[in-house]
């Protein structure tokens, strides 16, 4: 069980053995067990080395469209079916009118073209749970077993300990009772605190974030803030592929007030020439495949962070490239969740290079702040800026941003702008 199931799988087990079944307790544990299964199903794509192509209540029995095909990306490009309520016959559809290259993959930005003809995500109803409301029970499994002190109408504490991930307390004197997540937390003896926007300090969360400055100014200023890379030499606070169980949990289970992602630009980029993309074929490298689906994936963790957290700021920047041209950012981050793109310039702060850099966000007002600070509206001034930075370095400066021209786009593709 050790190798797919985290630790306190075992130690939930375990504590059935004690219980008489079909008693109270017994059904209690069962019914923790159950939701921590459900869980760690839903995370299952990228915990173990197999996907779950159905839902357990569905049939089992792979349609003649998908079976014959090698999976590749194709059980990502499945869970957004899914997730978006599509039927087995849409999912159908769906991959019959796509085709595998080369690579055994199938574009995902081909994909979501595709399945926004077939059913417009703008109207579709999301959830990773089937339409159900959750609430994240992992935050909690960290207090199974903590004490609690109670005062009752009697004027007499009584003490117990947390039991479930439920929070079933069971009172020394053998008593029993289900608490509500503010009853516990008020009754903590430690005064421990559980994962809510009530209790703690704002969360915040930055991807891909190399030397972490964000991260760090956000620390600075007292939020709870966790920087994700995997460079070893990085800043980070979790040196972790974005692809690991231990991140793929946290975002999925821990809700976040602020999230910042800086995706791997080396296939979106421009400057890498038409070796990744090119307006003929959105995915010419089997590395653009894998930045699609991380990118992919980022969308169905995001909207599952606003479904538990509505109010929570999402961020995600990129060089002025191949990324915003694609389908996953047109048809589901703008479209979807109401994402606005923002072009910027970083001479505008201070930097001495150019590089115009799209911002993606879903809170319009940070990213009119963000434009008007260092948008396009100052691009004539910057350059005047640039022609006496010019003349005081040399010539450096220029040599610095000649590749950088807002009409960077390589020679063989046209702009669609």
């Amino acid at each position: 069980m050790g190798q797919f199931f985290p630790e306190y799988f075992e130690s939930v087990c375990k504590s059935m053995l004690d219980k008489k079944v079909g008693s109270e307790e017994y059904k209690e544990v069962v019914k923790d067990m159950i939701t921590l299964l459900e869980e760690h199903l839903s995370g299952m794509d990228h915990t173990t080395n197999f996907s779950v192509k159905r839902p357990l209540h569905e049939s089992s029995t792979e349609s003649e469209s998908t079976k014959t095909k090698n999976d590749g990306n194709m059980g990502a490009i499945y869970k957004l079916a899914k997730s978006h309520g599509f039927s087995d016959a849409q999912v159908d559809e769906l991959f019959a009118d796509l085709e595998q290259d080369e690579h055994g993959y199938f574009s995902i930005d081909e994909a979501v073209a595709r399945a926004n003809e077939i059913k417009n995500f703008s109207n579709c109803v999301y959830s990773i749970y089937g339409g159900s409301e959750r609430k994240p029970i992992l935050p909690f499994i960290e207090h199974l077993g903590s004490r609690v002190e109670r005062v009752f109408e009697d004027g007499k504490e009584y003490q117990g300990t947390i039991a479930s991930v439920h929070f079933r307390v069971s009172y020394d004197d053998g008593d029993t009772e289900t608490l509500t997540q503010d009853e516990v937390h008020q009754s903590l003896v430690c005064k421990e605190k559980l994962h809510s926007s009530e209790y703690e300090r704002h969360n915040m969360l930055e991807l891909f974030s190399g030397c972490s400055l964000l991260s760090t100014t956000c620390r600075r200023k007292g939020m709870n803030a966790i920087s994700v890379d995997n460079d070893l030499n990085s800043n980070a606070t979790m040196k972790n592929d974005y692809k690991h169980k231990d991140v793929q949990d946290m975002m999925t289970n821990v809700v976040m007030d602020y999230i910042h992602a800086s995706p791997v630009c080396s296939t979106y980029s421009y400057m890498a020439g038409n070796l990744h993309r090119d307006r003929d074929n959105y995915n010419k490298s089997l590395q653009s495949h894998n930045a699609d689906e991380i990118l992919l994936d980022m969308y169905t963790k995001f909207k599952h962070q606003l479904q538990m957290n509505p109010d929570c700021i999402i961020t995600i920047e990129n060089p002025r490239g191949w990324m915003r041209k694609g389908k996953i950012m047109k048809l589901l981050f703008e479209d979807n969740l109401n994402f606005k793109m923002y072009q910027i310039f970083y001479c505008q702060f201070g930097r001495d290079e150019m590089k115009p850099t799209c911002i993606w966000t879903n809170d319009h007002e940070l990213g009119d702040i963000l434009h008007t600070k260092g948008g396009y509206v100052h691009s004539k001034l910057t350059l005047l800026k640039f022609k006496k930075l010019n003349a005081t370095k040399g010539g450096k400066f220029e040599e610095n941003n000649k590749q950088r021209d807002v009409s960077d786009e390589p020679e063989s593709s046209s702009s669609d702008e």
